[in-house]
Protein backbone atom coordinates (compact mmCIF):
# COMPACT_ATOMS: atom_id res chain seq x y z
CA UNK A 1 0.00 0.00 0.00
CA UNK A 2 2.04 3.49 -1.42
CA UNK A 3 0.26 6.09 0.44
CA UNK A 4 0.43 3.52 4.32
CA UNK A 5 4.47 3.21 2.96
CA UNK A 6 4.34 7.26 2.60
CA UNK A 7 3.06 8.28 5.39
CA UNK A 8 5.40 6.19 7.66
CA UNK A 9 8.45 7.09 5.78
CA UNK A 10 7.22 11.48 6.63
CA UNK A 11 7.59 9.74 10.28
CA UNK A 12 10.53 8.39 10.16
CA UNK A 13 12.25 11.50 8.25
CA UNK A 14 10.72 13.87 10.44
CA UNK A 15 12.25 11.64 13.72
CA UNK A 16 16.17 11.96 12.04
CA UNK A 17 15.73 9.14 9.77
CA UNK A 18 16.15 10.90 6.51
CA UNK A 19 19.92 9.42 5.67
CA UNK A 20 19.10 6.06 7.10
CA UNK A 21 19.65 3.41 4.01
CA UNK A 22 16.46 1.78 4.44
CA UNK A 23 14.47 5.48 4.46
CA UNK A 24 16.38 5.35 1.28
CA UNK A 25 15.35 1.91 -0.14
CA UNK A 26 11.67 3.35 1.30
CA UNK A 27 11.47 6.21 -1.49
CA UNK A 28 13.39 4.70 -4.08
CA UNK A 29 10.63 1.68 -3.89
CA UNK A 30 8.12 4.39 -3.77
CA UNK A 31 9.54 6.52 -6.89
CA UNK A 32 9.68 3.20 -8.98
CA UNK A 33 5.91 2.83 -8.13
CA UNK A 34 4.65 6.06 -9.77
CA UNK A 35 2.23 6.33 -12.71
CA UNK A 36 2.71 8.05 -16.21
CA UNK A 37 0.79 11.19 -15.38
CA UNK A 38 3.22 11.37 -12.47
CA UNK A 39 1.05 10.41 -8.80
CA UNK A 40 0.39 6.87 -7.56
CA UNK A 41 -2.84 4.86 -7.13
CA UNK A 42 -3.80 2.72 -4.60
CA UNK A 43 -3.88 -0.91 -6.22
CA UNK A 44 -7.12 -2.38 -4.77
CA UNK A 45 -9.22 1.38 -5.41
CA UNK A 46 -8.14 0.61 -8.95
CA UNK A 47 -10.04 -3.12 -9.22
CA UNK A 48 -13.05 -4.35 -9.36
CA UNK A 49 -14.75 -6.26 -6.81
CA UNK A 50 -15.08 -9.20 -8.75
CA UNK A 51 -11.01 -8.77 -8.77
CA UNK A 52 -10.77 -8.54 -4.96
CA UNK A 53 -10.38 -12.48 -4.33
CA UNK A 54 -8.28 -14.46 -2.13
CA UNK A 55 -5.31 -14.91 -4.28
CA UNK A 56 -5.57 -11.10 -4.95
CA UNK A 57 -5.42 -10.24 -1.21
CA UNK A 58 -3.15 -13.34 0.25
CA UNK A 59 -1.00 -13.42 -3.44
CA UNK A 60 1.99 -11.71 -4.58
CA UNK A 61 2.48 -8.22 -5.23
CA UNK A 62 0.78 -6.85 -8.05
CA UNK A 63 2.27 -3.89 -10.22
CA UNK A 64 0.08 -1.14 -11.11
CA UNK A 65 -1.75 -0.19 -14.43
CA UNK A 66 0.64 2.92 -14.89
CA UNK A 67 -1.31 4.02 -17.37
CA UNK A 68 -4.23 4.69 -15.34
CA UNK A 69 -4.89 8.30 -13.73
CA UNK A 70 -3.36 9.16 -10.34
CA UNK A 71 -5.34 9.27 -6.80
CA UNK A 72 -4.93 12.49 -4.76
CA UNK A 73 -5.65 10.12 -1.76
CA UNK A 74 -2.62 8.40 -2.54
CA UNK A 75 -0.45 11.07 -4.39
CA UNK A 76 -1.13 13.38 -1.28
CA UNK A 77 -0.23 10.57 1.75
CA UNK A 78 2.98 10.08 -0.29
CA UNK A 79 4.27 13.53 -0.98
CA UNK A 80 4.21 14.18 2.04
CA UNK A 81 7.17 11.91 2.66
CA UNK A 82 9.35 13.46 -0.33
CA UNK A 83 8.40 16.96 0.89
CA UNK A 84 9.90 16.27 4.43
CA UNK A 85 13.50 15.10 2.86
CA UNK A 86 15.47 17.85 2.24
CA UNK A 87 17.08 16.29 -1.07
CA UNK A 88 14.00 14.38 -2.08
CA UNK A 89 12.26 17.49 -2.10
CA UNK A 90 13.63 19.20 -4.85
CA UNK A 91 13.50 16.20 -7.51
CA UNK A 92 12.12 17.19 -10.35
CA UNK A 93 9.38 14.10 -10.10
CA UNK A 94 8.76 15.01 -6.86
CA UNK A 95 7.94 18.62 -7.99
CA UNK A 96 5.96 16.79 -10.79
CA UNK A 97 4.24 15.05 -8.52
CA UNK A 98 3.59 18.27 -6.87
CA UNK A 99 1.96 20.05 -10.06
CA UNK A 100 -0.45 16.58 -9.98
CA UNK A 101 -1.85 17.07 -6.48
CA UNK A 102 -2.17 21.37 -7.15
CA UNK A 103 -4.30 20.40 -10.19
CA UNK A 104 -6.76 18.11 -8.91
CA UNK A 105 -7.33 20.72 -5.70
CA UNK A 106 -10.96 21.05 -5.53
CA UNK A 107 -12.11 18.08 -7.88
CA UNK A 108 -13.29 14.49 -6.90
CA UNK A 109 -10.72 11.85 -6.78
CA UNK A 110 -10.54 8.99 -9.85
CA UNK A 111 -11.24 6.48 -7.44
CA UNK A 112 -13.81 5.51 -4.90
CA UNK A 113 -12.27 5.60 -1.45
CA UNK A 114 -12.78 9.05 -0.16
CA UNK A 115 -13.49 10.13 -4.07
CA UNK A 116 -15.88 13.34 -2.86
CA UNK A 117 -14.90 16.83 -3.31
CA UNK A 118 -15.46 17.42 -0.21
CA UNK A 119 -12.96 15.40 1.52
CA UNK A 120 -10.76 18.60 0.94
CA UNK A 121 -12.73 20.45 3.37
CA UNK A 122 -11.96 17.63 6.09
CA UNK A 123 -9.67 18.73 8.22
CA UNK A 124 -7.34 16.52 10.86
CA UNK A 125 -4.37 16.93 13.13
CA UNK A 126 -1.75 15.04 13.32
CA UNK A 127 -2.00 14.65 9.72
CA UNK A 128 -3.34 11.19 8.17
CA UNK A 129 -5.76 11.73 5.16
CA UNK A 130 -5.26 14.40 2.47
CA UNK A 131 -7.10 17.35 2.36
CA UNK A 132 -6.77 21.33 1.42
CA UNK A 133 -4.67 22.13 4.62
CA UNK A 134 -2.45 19.08 3.77
CA UNK A 135 -2.08 19.79 0.29
CA UNK A 136 -1.22 23.37 0.68
CA UNK A 137 1.27 22.47 3.80
CA UNK A 138 3.06 20.03 1.34
CA UNK A 139 3.36 22.42 -1.78
CA UNK A 140 4.69 24.93 0.26
CA UNK A 141 7.76 22.46 0.97
CA UNK A 142 7.82 21.91 -2.75
CA UNK A 143 8.52 25.40 -3.12
CA UNK A 144 5.39 26.56 -4.34
CA UNK A 145 4.17 29.90 -4.12
CA UNK A 146 1.05 31.97 -3.85
CA UNK A 147 1.45 33.34 -7.19
CA UNK A 148 0.22 30.09 -8.59
CA UNK A 149 -3.36 30.01 -9.19
CA UNK A 150 -4.61 26.54 -7.90
CA UNK A 151 -2.26 27.76 -4.91
CA UNK A 152 -3.94 31.28 -4.56
CA UNK A 153 -7.19 29.45 -4.84
CA UNK A 154 -6.87 26.77 -1.93
CA UNK A 155 -5.40 29.86 0.38
CA UNK A 156 -8.43 32.07 -0.58
CA UNK A 157 -10.46 29.21 0.78
CA UNK A 158 -9.84 29.32 3.94
CA UNK A 159 -9.53 33.10 4.02
CA UNK A 160 -13.27 33.20 3.02
CA UNK A 161 -14.29 30.25 5.68
CA UNK A 162 -13.10 31.30 8.51
CA UNK A 163 -15.72 31.06 11.09
CA UNK A 164 -16.52 33.81 13.55
CA UNK A 165 -14.74 32.68 16.49
CA UNK A 166 -11.85 32.54 14.42
CA UNK A 167 -11.19 29.10 13.45
CA UNK A 168 -12.32 26.63 11.35
CA UNK A 169 -14.65 24.01 11.04
CA UNK A 170 -12.84 20.48 10.69
CA UNK A 171 -15.95 18.63 8.71
CA UNK A 172 -16.06 15.60 11.32
CA UNK A 173 -19.28 17.05 13.18
CA UNK A 174 -19.54 16.60 16.72
CA UNK A 175 -17.70 15.22 19.56
CA UNK A 176 -15.44 15.74 22.33
CA UNK A 177 -12.37 16.49 20.92
CA UNK A 178 -13.93 18.29 18.06
CA UNK A 179 -13.31 21.43 19.72
CA UNK A 180 -9.67 20.41 20.95
CA UNK A 181 -9.18 19.51 17.05
CA UNK A 182 -10.21 22.65 15.59
CA UNK A 183 -7.66 24.65 17.67
CA UNK A 184 -5.25 22.31 16.55
CA UNK A 185 -6.23 22.66 12.80
CA UNK A 186 -6.70 26.21 13.18
CA UNK A 187 -2.88 26.52 14.61
CA UNK A 188 -1.81 24.16 11.00
CA UNK A 189 -4.06 27.02 8.69
CA UNK A 190 -2.21 29.87 10.23
CA UNK A 191 0.87 28.77 9.84
CA UNK A 192 0.30 27.43 6.06
CA UNK A 193 -0.79 30.98 5.48
CA UNK A 194 1.88 33.12 7.10
CA UNK A 195 4.75 30.64 5.33
CA UNK A 196 3.10 31.48 1.60
CA UNK A 197 2.42 35.39 2.90
CA UNK A 198 6.10 35.41 4.21
CA UNK A 199 7.36 33.90 0.75
CA UNK A 200 5.63 36.37 -1.18
CA UNK A 201 6.79 39.08 0.64
CA UNK A 202 10.48 37.72 0.12
CA UNK A 203 9.91 37.29 -3.56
Amino acid sequence: MPYYHGAILELLIKSGYASDNRTEKGLQWLLSMHQVDGGWIILPNSCLPAQKTDQFWFGSALPPDRSRPHSHLATGMILRAFAAHPDYRQFPEIIAAGQCIKERLFQPDKYNDRKAATYWFKFQFPFWWPNLLTALDTLYSLNFNSQDHDIARGLDWFLTNQSADGLWEIGYGSGSNIQAMRRWVGLAICRVLKRFVDRGIKS
